[in-house]
């Protein structure tokens, strides 16, 4: 099963190599690497060209942005199944890709799978489980596109990331995919990547939360979103009292 790692880049010599060996370095062989460069400036392809034997499809050239890229990188891949890694981020370790097919292989009809992320910010890092994401609750939930190993053939059946979405894009689709009953979704649980906040979207606070408002009620009517809404961050507020009460009561 051969798998399409694809990394989108601009202006990014001061982390892509960690990128690109953590692609590189993996144990799993049947990758197709491609780089999808904004024609970057900064020393970025120097970098990449020192691995370029090793790079399936380089491509270098003014884009509309981190989708439309991104959307580039798919109309190239040819692998059964596509990821998506952050030129500021790495995957966790040198097993993740073949940990990841054999999981594929291992769940019948199988068309998307999602695991965990280490979430850095700064100095500070986190685990982040995404063990709780379903279809029910994804619109009310995050689930970040470095977690995410997708069956190449969802693109072509429900089209590739929406341009008008300059942060959102990859939660849209997301979206699409969640909410329809012809695919099969798997959980795993393993962690995928280390996952660096930061970039466009951690700048763009605002469009961030407008887009995927916008995008939310591109899927269920307002009245029925609201409700929704309300009803989850009540249960969530529940818990997060349960849990500190259990806490304390192990004290």
């Amino acid at each position: 099963m051969k798998v399409s790692v694809i990394t989108v880049c601009y202006n990014t010599a001061e982390c892509i190599e960690n990128a690109i060996t953590s692609v590189l370095s993996q144990t799993y062989k049947d990758i197709e690497y491609i780089i999808i460069d904004g024609r970057s400036t900064d020393g970025t392809l120097d970098i990449i060209n020192n691995y370029r034997e090793s790079i399936s499809t380089l491509v270098s050239e003014k884009d509309n942005g981190i989708y439309d890229a991104m959307n580039k990188g798919i109309g190239i891949a040819t692998g059964e199944v596509i990821y998506f890694l952050n030129s500021d981020d790495v995957l966790f370790d040198e097993d993740v890709i073949g940990d990841v097919v054999t999981e594929f292989k291992k769940t019948e009809g199988l068309s998307l799978l999602y695991g965990d992320v280490i979430y850095k910010k700064e100095s500070s890092e986190m685990l982040v489980k995404f063990d709780t994401v379903n279809r029910k609750n994804l619109i009310h939930r995050n689930l970040c596109h470095q977690a995410v190993f997708a069956k190449r053939f969802l693109f072509k059946e429900s089209g590739n990331f929406d341009l008008q979405y300059k942060i959102n894009a990859d939660y849209d689709w997301l979206l699409k995919i969640f909410l329809s009953d012809k695919y099969r979704i798997k959980y795993f649980d393993r962690i995928i990547a280390n996952f660096n906040y930061g970039g466009y979207h951690a700048k763009n606070v605002q469009l961030r939360e407008e887009e995927r408002l916008r995008v939310k009620l591109k899927y269920y009517n307002k009245l029925n979103f609201y409700i929704r809404d309300f009803l989850f961050k009540k249960r969530r507020k529940i818990s997060n009292v349960y849990e500190k009460l259990k806490n304390k009561a192990t004290l």
